[in-house]
């Protein structure tokens, strides 16, 4: 039996492959379906020989292709969806700039009012590293 672990990958291709890429995929799911209706079920035999060991791994077998079947269709699924997104984005001529939005009273801080916050914060931290002083009781 072949190793039928499956592995996710992601390439692009150009827009004017894709329709080539689905009708691939379509013929191949449509090769799996027909091979496990036709070919598979026809294996299994008649009403006498389907409760035998050979009917189970027929089933089993025929579970395996519609589950690289399901897969398929997965696939498909997602690259139709991916290109009717693409499709219904408004286009875009020139990529634009994002705007910075203009400063306000509440907006950013000036350079020199993080500076001095920061140097705030600096301090702060060298107290908190600091050995505690200590002082003794002296006898009087």
């Amino acid at each position: 039996m072949e190793d039928e672990t499956r592995v996710n990958l992601q390439y692009s291709i150009s827009v004017s492959e894709l329709p080539g890429e689905v009708d691939r995929l379509f013929d191949k799911l449509t090769s799996r379906v027909k091979e496990i209706s036709s070919d598979r079920l026809s294996k299994i035999g008649k009403e006498g020989d389907r409760l035998s060991l050979k009917a189970a791994t027929e089933l089993k077998e025929i579970r395996h292709s519609l589950t690289s079947a399901v897969c398929i269709a997965e696939d498909l699924e997602n690259i139709i969806n991916g290109y009717v997104s693409y499709k219904s984005r408004p286009q875009q001529t020139q990529p634009t700039a994002p705007q910075q939005p203009a400063p306000t009273p509440s907006g950013p801080a000036s350079v020199n009012d993080l500076m001095s916050k920061l140097n705030a914060f600096k301090q702060l931290r060298n107290l908190e590293n600091e050995e505690p002083h200590t002082i003794e009781e002296q006898e009087v």
